[in-house]
């Protein structure tokens, strides 16, 4: 959540991204507009969102603090959170969502008179956002290059088959052609079945180290000349066996 000094500016580039997002749907699959009508305290409230695969990208603004701020969240049930929280917030309640989280309290309290801005990081919920992440991001780091390993396969195949001299009937071709789309299908399986769960399983299993990490705070200050930046951490007295 960002404040914004002009929202007129901010929202000419919002929705040049969202157009250049929603022109491009060989990489995004899906675009909507997700909307929050108005009542609850609050005036109606629009987010443009994006899903590709698992995460989910939102952008939009709300009133916060009465200021005007660009919000970006990468799930939208925490958009639902964010925009629930500042109903509950306008109404004049304060007993719930992240103020009554222990965590929180301890990060604001340890960071409280350090700096203009501030940044909380729960362990527990930032792990469930990168597990979340880890199939994405291990398909992107091991899906092979397949117009490249079909022309292998069409090789082995075609000196498999007719020594190296391919196919000269249509019936050749046809056998040629089953002949590669069961080689590829196997090696897919393979690579979802196999080496797509081990790479998740390695991420999230390093994810898992987050364990040791109970919250984090980072507040900075700026100066005329200087920035004053603080990071603080909370670990928990006894780390897990791995």
């Amino acid at each position: 959540m960002l404040p914004v000094a002009n929202k007129k500016l901010c929202e000419q580039f919002i929705n040049h991204v969202w157009k250049t997002i929603q022109n491009r749907q060989s990489v995004v699959d899906s675009a909507w507009i997700w909307s929050y009508p108005n009542g609850q305290n609050f005036r109606e409230i629009k987010f443009v969102s994006a899903a590709v695969d698992l995460p989910t990208i939102s952008i939009g603004f709300l009133e916060l603090q009465k200021r005007e701020c660009v919000v970006i969240t990468t799930t939208g049930k925490f958009l639902d959170d964010v925009v629930k929280q500042k109903a509950r917030v306008d109404a004049g309640s304060t007993g719930d969502g992240l103020q009554s989280e222990l965590p929180f309290k301890q990060a604001k309290e340890a960071s409280k008179g350090s700096g203009q801005g501030f940044v909380f990081l729960s362990s527990g919920r930032l792990r469930q956002v990168l597990t979340d992440f880890c199939p994405v991001l291990a398909a992107n780091a091991t899906r092979p290059d397949w117009p490249k390993i079909r022309k292998e396969v069409e090789r082995e195949q075609t000196t498999r088959l007719f020594r190296g001299k391919g196919p000269s009937t249509d019936t050749e071709k046809k056998e040629l052609e089953a002949a590669v789309d069961a080689e590829i299908d196997k090696r897919d399986r393979h690579w979802r079945e196999v080496v797509l769960e081990q790479a998740t399983e390695a991420l999230r299993h390093d994810v898992d180290g987050l364990a040791m990490l109970r919250w984090a705070a980072l507040a900075w200050r700026i100066h005329e000349r200087d920035l004053e930046v603080r990071l603080r951490l909370s670990t928990s007295a006894t780390f897990p066996n791995d």
